[in-house]
């Protein structure tokens, strides 16, 4: 028997981990076709088998793995396949770390040749079958259209929802402090008027002490609720929709200047994306999925 020498490598390693004969199964229908290289012109060329359609019965060898085990070892190949592979080019584009393929979900690459517009790579994944994803390069002309319609599009869902829920809400709180201070007022005068009455030996000084420590109880309570309704007011002034359209302005305005560098693009993006998904259609348009922040 000759012993093998060296190191195995990556893909022998994979391959052995993902083989199902260790299950104690035989695996039959990977593929279809004459594969031989001296096969007849007019043979069919081999064809990779969906997985799901493998046929798979139990052999006469010793399983040396469970199927707990080789599901723990798939998703820990799932996780290393999935991680995104590192760019060695140096150059940040407008949406690098950005802009995902809407097919298997991975960071898309950048390109830009002499005096042409950038253009998005097409996907560089492939999986552990040998498998490259289909997703096609595109010219960032089109994608940039594209993000600058869903930003105008935000803007006016943004707008819409100010409209109708936070300023409805801002206007409803305005008004109950205005409630809640004249409630303070009349408690105030209350307790002067109470004051009086003690002057004057209406009442008793127990009477007027109970009277008193219910007043200032009242007042107490009134002034807590004036404190949580100022602070709702200015967390929907500060934190809520407003401010979130403050952002996607800000960003429309900086965002055409002519002296912003891609870095600076790149930075500007960031602020109001959290990612954009990109696939091309069959008809060879584009289909964009954009998560703003």
């Amino acid at each position: 028997m000759m012993l093998r020498l060296g190191l195995w490598s990556d893909k022998t390693v994979r391959d052995t981990l993902l083989d199902r004969t260790h299950l104690g199964k035989i695996v039959i229908g990977k593929t279809k076709g004459n594969g031989h290289k001296k096969r007849p012109k007019d043979a069919d060329g081999v064809v990779m088998i969906d997985q799901k359609d493998w046929k798979e019965y139990q052999g006469l060898h010793e399983a040396v793995k469970t199927q707990e085990e080789h599901d723990f070892i798939l998703m820990h190949l799932a996780r290393k396949t999935k991680m995104v592979k590192r760019s060695t080019s140096k150059t940040i584009y407008p949406l690098t770390k950005i802009l995902k393929c809407g097919l298997c979900g991975h960071f898309l690459g950048f390109q830009q040749r002499q005096e042409r517009p950038v253009e998005v790579r097409k996907c560089w994944y492939t999986d552990p079958y040998g498998v490259r994803c289909p997703n096609m390069a595109v010219s960032m002309v089109q994608i940039n259209a594209a993000v600058q319609q869903a930003v105008e599009e935000q803007i006016r869902d943004v707008e819409l929802k100010i409209t109708s829920v936070d300023a409805n809400r801002i206007e409803h709180l305005k008004n109950k402090l205005i409630e809640l201070n004249r409630g303070v007022t009349a408690k105030e005068r209350a307790l002067e008027k109470e004051q009086k009455a003690f002057q004057a030996d209406i009442y008793t000084v127990d009477e007027y002490k109970a009277i008193v420590l219910k007043l200032k109880g009242s007042i107490t309570a009134l002034n807590n609720e004036i404190v949580a309704t100022k602070t709702e007011i200015k967390f929907l002034e500060e934190s809520s929709s407003a401010e979130k359209l403050n952002v996607l302005l800000e960003f429309k305005r900086l965002i055409v200047n002519p002296d912003l560098t891609y870095e600076m693009q790149n930075e500007l993006y960031k602020t109001i994306l959290e990612c954009v998904e990109y696939k091309r259609t069959e008809a060879g348009g584009i289909e964009l999925n954009i998560l703003f922040k």
